[in-house]
């Protein structure tokens, strides 16, 4: 390394080994006072520094590997414009966009900085980052495209934090998250992100956060999450979303866990009253969803292409009174749906490309829900069974897309499963005329009805289907067994009162 000195009364205090440098120089001198040799990777910077000198060494310092300004105070900077265009620079921050495309790899921050400016180190080479308790103030894009990257703490002394703080990290795996909350695009096609934790007092996930993140796939929600924003995890990787232990949250963003190839199992809190439209659009894995009891409608394409889901029946809460434009469509191996007393309204297409619906049980329906624009389309409807209230059927057989359905009344008070069937399909018993209809989510071999004294009164064998009818019209009592035998050898006993 040599030094000039340029100016009287700088002081400059030089140690020299093989590869490093300890150097202090006056504000904005660096340039004029070292010039670092290709054999020198390391370089302590004492004493005070400024916007300027770490423009220099991110311009023109690229043999440098570790950059340690642990030691050093950084003051303010007003006046040769920099990167950026930017001509002002305050103190205690790390300047905006002066380290960007920084080529080294280990980088110590000053303990005394109280933010880190907009793209401060943009595109920079470092591969881990230790941000100082002293920070409450990160910008936007403070670290986007660090490609080399690959792990970082964000302490809770940091309360404002700009949009796509992490953005494009491809490296990035491992993040300790503590501030309170995590700002719009923050992790954004982090494609190796696959380690977040998450502090207790983080409360918002804002609008595209994980986005992308193609390898995280679990995750565990802070008890005091209040929103998570829109597309905040369109194409993750998660496999599970368990939200029941954030009960705070009540704001579900639009296409927040959309088309996510592996997302089997989402858990909702009840007190959730909306989601947003395409939260779980094209989730074509997912098979076990339990919606908030406290939500009133279902938005549009809501559910669009969750072809996984073979059992709609309880699916959708009491409570909800509409069910949105093609929030449900393409669901092509649902086999069955219960509709809740509260609807009112199914939008156009809702059940479009229900390819493999055989049951809609509409029993505790008082009055039609209106329909908009082909609710069905795509469904043989003449091959699949609406089941009504009591004394409803003349009224849905006028009814246009009610009508083309074959209508039946409900008329089980109690299914009570003493049994189990490996895989847990479920079995629905209604009354159609004068047979018991019987329909199950996996192919049945045989069922047998008895009375409560043990006597055989009908059985149906060598059925391999999904669907059996029992003839009913002798049948004088009141409480049956009926016993199911599916094809695969597992089996059930189910309890059956009749009600009229």
């Amino acid at each position: 390394m040599h030094i000039r000195n340029l100016f009287p009364g700088l002081m400059t205090c030089i140690a020299l080994y093989s590869q490093a440098a300890v150097l202090s120089v006056a504000p904005g001198e660096l340039g004029n006072t070292v010039t670092i040799s290709p054999s020198e990777t390391t370089l302590t910077l004492q004493g005070e520094i400024n916007a300027s000198d770490l423009h220099y060494i991110a311009t023109n310092l690229k043999s440098l590997h570790t950059l340690d300004l642990s030691k050093a105070e950084i003051g303010e900077h007003n006046g040769a414009r920099l990167a950026a265009n930017i001509h002002y620079h305050p103190a205690q921050t790390l300047p905006a966009y002066a380290l960007s495309g920084l080529s080294v790899t280990n980088l110590i921050l000053p303990a005394t900085i109280t933010a880190i400016g907009d793209g401060a180190l943009m595109s920079a080479s470092i591969t881990s980052i230790t941000i100082p308790a002293s920070v409450h103030t990160i910008g936007k894009g403070a670290f986007a495209d660090c490609r080399s990257l690959a792990s970082v703490t964000v302490p809770a002394t940091v309360t404002s934090v700009g949009s796509h703080i992490f953005d494009g990290c491809t490296a990035l795996k491992d993040v300790t998250w503590s501030a309170d909350h995590i700002p719009a695009s923050a992790f954004a096609e982090c494609s190796n992100l696959s380690n977040v934790t998450l502090g207790e007092n983080v409360n918002e996930i804002g609008d595209y956060a994980f986005a992308g993140c193609t390898s995280l796939s679990t995750l565990v929600f802070p008890s005091r999450l209040t929103s998570i924003g829109s597309h905040a995890f369109t194409k993750s990787g998660l496999t599970r979303v368990d939200l029941t232990s954030s009960d705070a949250l009540d704001t579900l963003g639009s296409y927040a866990f959309a088309l996510c190839p592996s997302l089997s199992s989402v858990s909702l809190p009840d007190k959730l009253k909306t989601i947003g439209e395409g939260a779980f659009f094209d989730d074509t894995y997912l098979t076990d969803l339990s919606l908030a009891a406290s939500l009133t409608s279902l938005p549009d394409v809501a559910l669009k292409g969750a072809t996984s889901i073979t059992d709609a029946t309880g699916l959708l809460p009491e409570g909800i009174s509409t069910i949105g434009t093609l929030a449900m469509a393409g669901m092509d191996n649902a086999q069955a749906i219960s509709l809740p007393s509260s609807l009112t309204h199914i939008g156009d297409n809702a059940f479009e490309g229900w390819y493999s619906l055989s049951s809609v049980d509409a029993g505790a329906l008082q009055e039609i829900p209106t329909l908009g624009k082909d609710v069905w389309f795509g469904v043989s409807q003449q091959d699949a069974t609406l089941l009504v209230a009591e004394g409803m059927e003349k009224q849905y057989a006028a009814t246009p897309q009610w009508k083309e359905f074959r209508i039946g009344r409900s008329a089980i008070l109690d299914v009570i499963t003493d049994g189990s069937i490996a895989g847990s399909p479920h079995i629905t018993v209604t009354t159609i005329d004068n047979n018991l209809h019987v329909t199950s989510t996996a192919p049945m071999a045989s069922a047998r009805l008895y009375d409560l004294e043990g006597n055989l009164l009908a059985v149906n064998r060598d059925i391999n289907a999904v669907e059996t009818d029992i003839d009913m019209a002798y049948r004088h009592a009141t409480i049956f067994i009926l016993h199911v035998t599916l094809c695969d050898g597992n089996s059930a006993a189910v309890k059956l009162a009749m009600t009229h």
